[in-house]
């Protein structure tokens, strides 16, 4: 399974070739985690949705990025989804591990790649959790 022990946030990878790049980027995201505009960003899209559009719960949400931009404050709604922890983790795993990799920044078909290999790697149904009456 992907699980991971850790709840620490997945951080982005990939974004630079070498390990000094990467812990740059890192360091660079971390701070902006505690910066007042991803607060706001955050707070308005758990306001928006409040709870995982993968599996449907209300427990343990975070916010996660389909991408990351160069200049993080020009992270717009549309790139960011609610994930619980446990579907967040899993997303950022697939991604790192290479199981999935996306060949252009559409966020929807993005959305739409993360959303199907996380359920498959949870062995959830493939039926929309949001639909009533399921």
């Amino acid at each position: 399974m992907f699980l991971r022990e850790s709840t620490a946030l997945p951080t982005p990878r990939n974004r630079f070739p070498n390990d000094e790049g990467r812990a740059n980027m890192n360091e660079m995201y971390q701070h902006y985690l505690q910066s007042a505009d991803w607060q706001k960003k955050r707070r308005q899209k758990r306001t928006r949705t409040n709870r995982c559009g993968i599996c449907a719960t209300t427990e343990d949400l975070d916010v996660h990025h389909l991408f990351y931009r160069r200049d993080l404050t020009k992270t717009r709604m549309e790139d960011l989804r609610v994930l619980c922890r446990r579907c967040h983790t899993i997303a950022h795993e697939l991604i790192e591990s290479g199981v999935l990799a996306f060949v252009n920044r559409n966020h929807h078909s993005r959305w739409a790649v993360t959303k199907s290999a996380v359920k498959h790697a949870l062995g959830i149904s493939h039926r929309n959790a949001f639909a009533p009456g399921i």
